[in-house]
């Protein structure tokens, strides 16, 4: 409960603040700070190298979390230098000089990272997503605030760089006053060696992920320039915010909870099956219900001038809700302890959506064309993670198509509902559609998945009831 509010509260400060930046900014401004911030998410496969979900997967120990805390903070030190040293050649790499003050801005946003990632591990752990929400929800407010506030005074992208760092410095400050424990001056160099050998196949799925989730952005800003690669992290962004955001929230919960259900593999998978069945009830018709009012979404919150993105919007929408739907899968592994498995399917994902995307990019030279190619590719790994599923911890294909059966064919009718309702309004305004579309999608759906699956509903309402009893008890310790 306590992270679906955190979740709830910084999606919405998040796309308000898109919505309200892309009027004050241009396209071109945000490609530029997508130059930064692209090189950045690159570096930061190497922050803490993995040693967070380390924290979390082994028991609390005051010299292993010292230990850990240590590695993080000289990461973030090493990749400071590593920003401030390469960013000359961020301006090579984009054919774009105005890439080097952005990329060296992120010199200070490292270590205040590194110093506070370790106790955020430590809250992951603890279940204690009451108190995280402190740093998460102070994090996101305060780059809304000073990433709107800086745009109103003329800094254009400059705006959305600064406010990403002091966004750090609030979450560390958040994390510093919430969590006891300090780090002693110790460093165990077996604890080292322990955590990372368990982490060393996470870095790697996290250097496979970034580097296919962070090259198209250093390719279309290659190529195309700063207002293709503008339009493309403005869509990621409404995408992200408004499906595949659910996933991280949820992971950060399920990854320790199925950590302790590691020695008993049917409950974990009754466990995985049921989460598969609970996203999709909420992601797969988030993403449809984006298809179907993307038009009047993106007029009506970004304006005719943002346009282009109507398209690209409709394909990131089916790309993200064909990921969350075995995202989860990734937390089972890692909590029996088979991380390895992450990294041969990133590895297999990388050696054929990398060629790919260098050759869409070249050949089409279209933001949309490498839109489709991530939907293709989003579709691919779907069925790779549910052959993985079946074959190492017996999760059933057909266990899988009854879970989802009841959300399809309810987000079916709402899509016919929605299409129908389209019809009278369609002379109407782009806002008026909105609300009405989405009021009309939104109350279909839930009286469609009431009638299909009372059982999901019930048991959503006996968790959330769980919740938050567990809540107050909590509190009142």
């Amino acid at each position: 409960m306590w992270s679906s509010l955190a979740l709830a509260g910084v999606k919405v400060i998040r796309v308000a603040t898109v919505i309200v930046l892309a009027r004050l900014l241009s396209k071109e401004d945000f490609g530029i700070a997508t130059y930064a911030l692209a090189i950045c998410a690159l570096l930061e496969i190497a922050e803490g190298l993995g040693v967070g979900s380390a924290m979390v997967f082994f028991p609390t120990d005051h010299r292993r979390s010292s230990t850990a805390f240590w590695i993080f903070f000289s990461t973030g030190l090493l990749l400071a230098v590593v920003c401030g040293l390469g960013a000359p050649l961020a301006g090579v790499l984009y054919r774009d000089q105005r890439a080097v003050p952005v990329t060296m801005a992120f010199v200070f946003y490292f270590p205040v990272m590194g110093a506070s990632l370790p106790l955020d591990a430590l809250l992951r752990k603890e279940l204690a997503f009451g108190k995280r929400m402190v740093p998460a929800m102070s994090r996101a407010l305060v780059k809304a605030i000073s990433s709107i506030a800086m745009a109103v005074a003329g800094l254009s992208y400059w705006s959305l760089v600064f406010s990403q760092i002091l966004g750090a410095f609030a979450f560390s400050i958040g994390v510093w006053s919430v969590v006891r424990w300090r780090p002693s001056w110790v460093f165990d160099l077996a604890e080292a060696k322990s955590l990372l050998r368990y982490a060393r196949s996470l870095v790697a799925v996290r250097a496979i992920g970034s580097i296919t989730h962070q090259l198209p952005q250093v390719l279309l800003g290659r190529i195309l320039g700063a207002s293709a690669l503008g339009l493309f992290s403005v869509t990621l962004r409404l995408a992200d915010s408004l499906i595949t955001e659910l996933m991280p929230a949820l992971s950060q919960v399920l990854f320790p909870a199925y950590a302790q259900m590691q020695g008993d593999l049917g409950r974990l998978r009754r466990s995985t099956v049921f989460t598969l069945r609970f996203v999709s009830a909420l992601t797969v018709p988030a993403g449809v219900g984006m298809v179907l009012v993307a038009e009047p979404l993106v007029l009506a919150t970004l304006g005719s001038e943002w346009s282009a993105t109507i398209p690209l919007l409709r394909w990131g929408a089916v790309a993200a809700l064909l990921r969350t739907i075995t995202w989860h899968f990734g937390d089972v592994l890692k909590a029996i302890g088979r991380p390895e498995i992450l990294l041969w399917l990133g590895l297999a994902n990388g050696a054929l959506l990398l060629p790919a995307l260098a050759a869409v990019t070249l050949v089409m030279r279209s933001v949309a064309a490498v839109m489709i190619l991530f939907t293709a590719f989003a579709a691919l790994r779907l069925i790779a993670n549910l052959a993985v599923a079946r074959a190492l911890f017996g999760v059933p294909l057909i266990g899988v198509a009854k879970a989802l059966l009841p959300t399809l064919v309810a987000t079916l009718f709402m899509a016919l509902v929605v299409q129908l309702t389209a019809i009278p309004v369609a002379d109407s305004s782009s806002a008026l559609q909105l609300v009405s579309l989405a009021l009309v999608g939104a109350a279909s759906y839930v009286v469609a998945i009431r009638f299909l699956d009372r059982d999901l509903t019930l048991e959503a309402r006996r968790v959330l009831r769980l919740a938050v009893s567990r809540s107050d008890d909590t509190a009142q310790t």
